[in-house]
């Protein structure tokens, strides 16, 4: 979502400086990932420049006298078509175009350049200028600044809008973000809410769980052409490409009110507007020049013959907006969000408007859109607008939330909150009382459902500062308890480095499907984004792993417990880690396999329990392991498939484990011996085709029936001459001891070669 600051200030009252805004933002929880000053390299670079004179002509080329007002006049040099009398964009040698180019003075074959006269391309305001010089209007005066007129003086914010939070996709959003946090008053935009005639179309719901609401609005005797300059390079800022003023107000709306629209030609539609599902093998012309077919799944606009639109995603060609075009439908629904979002991944298509519905748009925004939108269209197409028809057969009720200021006041732990202040915070919110301490919340705000929602605000209206930074306000609200052997471990693994993380129990379908094949999804999910329940704790937690590289160059170890969800539910601990183990590049630093393996086996040593490591295949593991204890698989770890971490937006390499830890053995801790132990070493030849698991387990269970065996350590693995090819050598360690007495030679030789013994009678082949 990209913001324009002087954008903003139009719709909210504030007095926060630009960069003042950027720190609200994030203080805010909403992250802002670029911050740019529009005119950084242009200001007091760039003028409204005359052409006064064409000195000479030379081929294609021109040698101009540009008059600057008070600033001067400069000779320019251009190939570009230019008039005396034209109005231009004059940069001055030291102006930075936003390419990064710097302006400077030069030679064009002989004749000396001062400075240059700038395209909307080279000023960042088009992908391609048609034409090659921007000319300015008459009214503005030689030497003056241009960048007020061409929408430069301002500071463009790229914020990353989380799923959960689709009323921020819009400045109007955004600005009741702001009243509610930093206080100020939101501007309502003007609209057009009456008709000009009973202009009609009939409009009819055959799926109206797909499509709840339904607005259209006619509008007829349109001028289509192209849009004023202040809403092509509003639009081109933010991420729009300008297409005609109709089609540019659908899209202006959209990003102001965080609602799409889109507009129908009305002479191309057949006798109605039909919402209902495609049929199997119906094909449409969609307005990327696409020819994409459809099934049963995917929402379609119909018209009495054919589908006209994708609903939700993207329109169709041959009912779209053009030159030609003087009578228009203008459509503002609410779609269910699922069925956008399965529809979207199904035609390899993203739009701007899917991105909104599928999070979930506001089914109240729907009207006001289109009153926004018709405002827009008579003002700059001019036109007669019918009746706003508002087809609405399956009502949305507003959510009303139970509110228990007590316990909120309890959970939060501060003083400084008491029942006023939890009151205030659902009223700046938009939240109306309907009962004792029953409120109705926005709906614009669907991201509130619970108290716990309403303490988040409440944490968020007072600020975090002033929440206390102990937890006993929570302990106190949930009751005395003792620590899980998770808790335990989760503090083990910090002490280790890690990171405890603590994310969402749901994630994306797409993400989920690649741990589980039939993943439990959601019936009323807050957006596609977050409609499925997670299988494993790590396919949320790589999402966490994610953030975490995207904002710094090293890596992370991150560590989390909780409910995953496959056939039922269990609760179980995963662990992630990836990147560089420090600052410093290089191949060297980056984390390894053996880094979270190192780390499993220390926690299950910790906890004494006898385990073992054995290969097997996993669908999202590159190379993984089970990790068995006691003969039953308490979890796996691996590395994770290169095209899942791609899904995650991870370049690195991620490992990844799960842990399911039922309890813990009694401490296998005694005293050391007072006696002094004897090592003997041992090695023999194996297949090397037989897993080290197995090795281990063999040379364990022969460990147990050894007296005066307390240990065998693996300390060498050797394959190469003099060991024959498909063979490998493994080297033992074992520590003799006895806690009453000092051990003879005698008794350890005989230990030693009952040990020897049983590793013959299994086929080994000791090396001497």
């Amino acid at each position: 979502m990209k913001l324009l600051y002087n954008v903003l200030r139009q719709y909210v009252d504030f007095s926060l400086t630009p960069h003042e805004l950027k720190d609200f933002l994030e203080n805010s929880g909403i992250e802002v990932e670029d911050f740019r000053d529009l005119s950084g390299g242009l200001r007091g670079k760039v003028f409204v420049g005359v052409v006064d004179e064409i000195v000479k002509e030379d081929g294609d080329l021109k040698v101009l006298r540009v008059d600057v007002g008070p600033v001067g006049s400069f000779q320019v040099v251009t190939t570009s078509p230019i008039r005396v009398g034209d109005r231009v964009v004059y940069a001055a040698p030291g102006a930075v175009l936003p390419d990064g180019t710097e302006i400077r003075r030069r030679e064009i074959r002989g004749y000396a350049s001062e400075g240059m006269l700038l395209s909307e391309e080279e000023l960042g305001l088009a992908d391609k200028s048609e034409e090659v010089i921007r000319h300015l209007p008459p009214e503005l005066p030689p030497g003056s600044d241009p960048l007020p007129y061409l929408r430069l003086n301002d500071y463009l914010y790229d914020l990353y809008i989380t799923p959960n939070r689709p009323d921020l996709l819009g400045v109007i959003g955004i600005a009741h973000e702001i009243a509610f946090l930093h206080g100020g008053e939101v501007r309502i935009p003007d609209v057009f809410d009456g008709m000009d005639g009973d202009f009609q179309f009939p409009i009819k719901i055959a799926d109206d769980e797909g499509c709840p609401r339904y607005t259209g609005r006619v509008i007829r005797n349109v001028k289509v052409g192209p849009s004023p300059d202040w809403l092509r390079y509003t639009l081109n800022l933010v991420g729009f490409r300008d297409i005609n003023n109709v089609v540019d107000i659908t899209n202006y709306v959209l990003w102001e009110t965080g609602h799409p629209l889109h507009a129908f030609d009305l002479n191309k539609l057949k006798e109605q507007i039909l919402v209902r599902r495609a049929r199997k093998g119906e094909r449409i012309l969609t307005l990327d020049g696409v020819e994409r077919e459809l099934d049963e799944d995917i929402l379609v606009i119909a018209d009495a013959e054919v589908p006209v639109a994708v609903a939700g995603v993207i329109g169709g060609e041959l009912s779209s907006v053009g030159d030609d075009t003087t009578e228009i439908l203008l459509e503002s629904a609410y779609f269910h969000p699922p069925l956008i979002a399965r529809a979207s991944r199904k035609l390899k298509v993203k739009t701007e408007s899917s991105r909104r519905f599928e999070r979930g748009a506001d089914v109240e925004m729907a009207p006001f859109a289109s009153h926004r939108a018709t405002h827009l269209v008579r003002w700059l197409a001019g036109g007669q607008s019918g009746p706003l028809m508002d087809v609405y057969p399956r009502r949305i009720e507003g959510r009303i939330v139970q509110v228990d200021p007590e316990r909120i006041i309890r959970f939060l732990g501060s003083d400084g909150i008491d029942g006023e202040t939890v009151r205030r915070t659902l009223v700046r919110m938009g939240a109306k009382e309907v009962g004792s301490w029953r409120f109705e919340i926005p709906s614009r705000r669907r991201d509130i459902e619970t108290w716990q929602d309403i303490s988040e605000e409440v944490a968020r209206f007072v600020g975090y500062s002033s929440i206390p930074d102990d937890t006993t306000a929570l302990i106190s609200d949930v009751g005395e308890r003792g620590r899980t052997i998770y808790e335990e471990a989760v503090d083990f693994l910090v002490g280790r480095g890690y990171y405890e993380a603590r994310t969402y129990s749901f994630i994306s379908p797409d993400r989920a499907e690649r741990f589980y094949p039939e993943p439990v999804k959601l019936a009323n999910p807050l957006s596609e984004e977050l409609s499925t329940l997670r299988p494993y704790v790590i396919s949320s937690l790589l999402m966490a792993l994610s953030e975490n590289l995207r904002r710094s160059l090293t890596g992370a170890r991150l560590v989390e417990w909780g409910s995953a969800f496959r056939d039922d539910e269990y609760v179980e601990m995963g662990m992630v880690l990836g990147g560089r183990r420090r600052p410093q590049y290089g191949q060297a630093e980056r984390y390894d396999y053996f880094d979270l393996k190192g780390d499993v086996e220390a926690l299950l040593d910790y906890f004494n329990l006898d385990y073992e490591f054995e290969p097997a295949d996993y669908p999202f593991f590159r190379v993984g392991a089970r990790i068995l204890s006691g003969g039953e698989e308490i979890g796996f770890i691996g590395e994770i498939k290169r095209s899942i971490a791609r899904l995650y937006d991870i370049k690195q390499t991620v490992y990844a484990a799960r842990l399911y830890l039922k309890g813990k053995p009694e401490s296998k801790l005694r005293d050391i011996s007072r006696f002094p132990p004897v090592f003997r070493d041992v090695s023999f030849i194996a297949r090397s085709d037989v897993p080290y698991s197995e090795i281990d387990r063999m040379v364990r269970a022969i460990a147990t029936d050894i007296p005066y065996l307390d240990e065998v350590v693996l300390i060498d693995r050797y394959e190469g001459e003099p060991i024959e090819e498909g063979f490998v050598s493994y080297t033992f360690r074992l520590k003799f001891v006895s806690h009453e007495r000092s051990l003879t030679d005698r008794e350890v030789a005989e230990a030693f070669e009952k040990f020897v013994e049983a590793l013959k009678s299994r086929g080994l082949k000791l090396r001497s």
